[in-house]
């Protein structure tokens, strides 16, 4: 008998002590040791029934961190049920209740069956040297299997990049996760310049399940070995935000938590904070030479229906690059515009968030302008087409090169949403050939904005020239609306005047110094003054011109009219007022208000009570804006703002 408590405890030490002797021994005895394998050797094995064992031992140098452990079974476990485990440990055998790691699961991280393990020692430290153990157990049913062992030293691993899709920043990808399928493996490549990595997993609509997100640099995330850099297991949909993250490349685990269902995963990457900030409708200058380049970004709400961009660089070949979230390259962009001088493009439904624009000298140096213009869906004068600003004769789109025809038109059409260019034709030429050159240009515009239509506003003949393109030219169908303001469309009896005053010979000689004028000075390509002249007439508007340009049908003809009320401000109309008050009654100083009307009458502009009325100048803003008691921007902005209320 034991005759103090020194003696018990001794005695029940020793008696657990045997015990786990005893336990340890016959769970080594049982299972049949194999082989010693080499890096990346896959071994062959088979188990006779459930519970069966046989193990392996793999020899780990120092200097490896990772230990990729994975066990195919040989035949589909949804037909013979078979269940194969894993178990590794250090030193010695490893049992179902002693290892360092263990792959228990249905098979789920193998296509088919089996166990894939990725061991680094908890993610921290490098795995330790020495023998290991790699147990394979029948959980349940017999069958063959095959194990692979790689040992990951110094440098990437080479194994993880043949099998796993690339993702593309800011592009969307996807997959389904259920039955046998547990996890989805991604990846992307992060450049050393990149400020942060936003990666963005979301659901399907149809499911009810759960997913949960991993993310890894240069190798799998190990999610039961807690080897990652960053998780996120939220109920639903996952959305992490990585600052800084270190260049190379970066896996990500998809991992089904529960249910199944389909999902989409996005990674956002933005570029380090080098890129110019731009502010929506603000002109931005600079100069560049031969060669180079500048980075631009601005951040796009969610609401917008399109982002243009406008650059101005002279005769310069100056080109836009553009990418969501990433620098973009001449080689990698999602939008470009690329003409032979200045860009206009415009980019429908842009994604919300930071945009990248590239300026690139292709050749030539010098200065340039950038404006991008960020147009809402709610915006007033977001028409559904272009509307195109079609200028009158004596005149060009810029006179002189730096006078705005359409005087604060534009820029106030622009920032009211609205997606409108300015063409430009001969200053004196007949109908027939400003026709023919506006056709090109209305072409273009539909080609840079791929819309199938346009809105035209034509002031003066440019609402004469415009009307024949459509009706004879073959741009009927792709018409939605035309717009005329102090349009001669039954002639002009200034013209009839001119004419007959100077007669055939003088008419003849004063039109060609008008042509030698507006072909040096202003750059008219083989300018027709005289014909200008004899086309406004009213005789061949009236019987001529008008009976061969009927409107085309589903083309919207609508006029809006004005009239001096007493006195112009801008005196060189004062003649030809008087001179339209004898022949032809109310007018604009150049357009009787019946001419002027063609389609539908959308009424009678004469400006504030107190001032002298709306005279064919002012109805384009001059002189330089001056015109007291009528605003030609907003005039243009209300005519805009109708056409979109009517779906134009």
């Amino acid at each position: 008998m034991y005759k103090t408590n020194k003696d018990i405890l001794l005695f029940v030490f020793g008696f657990l002590l045997t015990f786990l002797f005893i336990f340890y021994s016959t769970s080594v005895l049982s299972a049949t040791y194999r082989g010693e394998m080499t890096n990346k050797q896959t071994v062959t094995g088979t188990l006779t029934q459930t519970g069966a064992e046989e193990y392996w031992k793999i020899v780990v140098p120092s200097g490896t961190y990772r230990m990729h452990v994975v066990m195919e079974q040989g035949s589909d476990k949804k037909i013979t049920g078979q269940d194969f485990d894993i178990y590794g440990r250090k030193g010695y055998e490893p049992t179902t209740t002693l290892y360092h790691f263990k792959g228990a699961t249905d098979g789920r991280h193998v296509k088919g069956s089996g166990e894939d393990v990725l061991y680094t020692n908890g993610g921290i430290y490098a795995i330790s040297a020495g023998t290991w153990y790699i147990k394979v157990r029948s959980y349940n049913g017999s069958g063959s299997y095959k194990l692979t062992v790689t040992l990951l030293g110094s440098g990437p691993a080479t194994y993880i990049d043949e099998t796993v899709p690339t993702l593309v920043s800011g592009e969307k990808a996807g997959g389904y996760l259920g039955g046998d399928a547990y996890r989805d493996l991604w990846k992307v490549s992060v450049p050393s310049n990149t400020s942060k990595m936003q990666v963005i997993v979301e659901l399907g609509n149809n499911y009810s399940c759960d997913f949960d997100l991993y993310g890894l640099r240069n190798y799998h995330p190990d999610k039961p070995n807690m080897d990652y850099s960053f998780s996120s297991i939220n109920v639903g949909s996952e959305n992490v935000t990585v600052t800084s993250p270190a260049a190379g490349t970066w896996y990500f685990w998809v991992d089904r938590w529960t249910g199944a269902g389909d999902y989409s995963i996005k990674v956002i990457l933005t570029p380090g904070d080098s890129a110019t900030s731009l502010t929506a409708g603000t002109k931005y200058s600079g100069t560049l030479s031969a060669g180079q380049t500048k980075l631009f970004k601005i951040t796009v709400p969610s609401d917008i229906k399109n982002m243009r961009t406008i650059l101005n660089c002279g005769s310069n070949n100056f080109d836009l690059y553009a990418k969501y979230e990433l620098k973009p390259t001449t080689s990698n962009y999602d939008w470009k515009s690329t003409n032979s001088t200045g860009e206009d493009y415009t980019f429908d439904n842009p994604n919300a968030g930071v945009w990248y624009i590239l300026v690139k000298a292709t050749s030539g140096s010098g200065s340039y302008d950038i404006t991008c213009y960020l147009n809402k869906n709610t915006a007033s004068c977001a028409t559904q087409y272009p509307v195109i600003l079609a200028h009158g004769m004596a005149a060009t789109d810029k006179m002189f090169g730096v006078v705005d025809y359409f005087w604060g038109v534009k820029a106030a059409l622009m920032n009211a949403g609205a997606p409108v260019y300015v063409t430009q034709v001969n200053c004196m030429d007949s109908t027939a050939n400003k026709a023919s050159q506006w056709k090109t240009q209305v072409e273009q515009i539909l080609a840079s904005t791929g819309k199938s239509k346009f809105n035209v506003i034509g002031h003066s003949h440019g609402a004469v020239y415009t009307r024949y393109a459509i009706s004879n030219l073959g741009l009927g169908t792709k018409c939605a609306s035309h717009t005329s303001i102090g349009g001669p469309h039954k002639g002009s009896a200034v013209a009839d005047v001119l004419i007959g005053v100077l007669g055939d010979k003088g008419s003849w000689l004063v039109g060609k110094v008008m042509d030698y004028v507006y072909a040096f000075f202003i750059g008219d390509t083989q300018p027709n003054s005289l014909s200008n002249a004899q086309d406004l007439s009213r005789n061949y508007m009236i019987n001529t011109f008008n009976p061969n340009t009927p409107n085309v049908s589903g083309v919207y003809y609508q006029t809006y009219k004005t009239k001096i009320k007493t006195i112009t401000a801008n005196l060189v109309l004062g003649p030809t007022k008087l001179l339209l008050d004898y022949y032809e009654g109310d007018n604009d100083g150049l357009v009787s208000v019946n001419s002027q009307l063609w389609g539908t009458d959308r009424g009678l502009y004469t400006g504030a009570w107190w001032c002298g009325g709306v005279d064919h100048i002012k109805q384009i803003g001059h002189f330089f804006g001056f015109t007291p008691g009528f605003s030609a921007p907003n005039f243009y902005k209300d005519i805009v703002a109708d056409l979109k209320a009517k779906g134009y």
